[in-house]
């Protein structure tokens, strides 16, 4: 059986995004091997208020005029 240990990434929000979070960034854990789907549900369970608005209501993805960048 593999381990998919967890770690934290930061998250910084801007615009509508910040507003409605209310932070600038936060911590998020997910399995170290990740998909996008988990950021994206991860950070729907610290942030419930941005589904709809910013992510989309399935959590498959991000509205339209939003994105997400790696760095």
């Amino acid at each position: 059986m593999t381990v998919n240990p967890m770690v934290t990434v930061t998250v910084e929000f801007f615009g509508t995004a910040r507003s409605l979070s209310g932070v600038e960034s936060m911590g998020v854990m997910v399995p170290e091997i990740a998909e996008f789907r988990d950021l994206i549900s991860a950070i729907a369970d610290i942030c419930p208020n941005l589904i709809g608005s910013i992510l989309l209501d399935d959590l498959s993805g991000l509205n339209e005029s939003h994105i997400l960048n790696l760095n």
